[in-house]
């Protein structure tokens, strides 16, 4: 706001006042999302060693799965898909 009023945009008697600060609602959400998502990794790391029953299995589909999305989401990004 002070860039504003001092780039000669803004009158200088015009007054502004921050009326609703959305961004702490953000960072909840965006730290929520972290969370539910960690969350759900984890128990769904655990449904897959109860039913494998081997750590080795079980560490490569845990990491196999979020590479896979990432690299998608990269190569979506790469050919400007949209």
């Amino acid at each position: 706001m002070a860039e504003l009023q001092t780039s000669g945009l803004l009158p200088p008697d015009l007054v502004l006042n921050a009326t609703l600060d959305e961004s702490i609602f953000i960072q909840n959400a965006i730290r929520n999302v972290a969370i539910a998502g960690l969350s759900g990794a984890g128990l769904a790391a655990i449904a897959v060693l109860l039913f494998l029953g081997s750590l080795r299995q079980t560490f490569i589909i845990v990491i196999a799965i979020p590479l896979a999305t990432l690299v998608a989401i990269l190569l979506m990004a790469c050919l400007e898909f949209r």
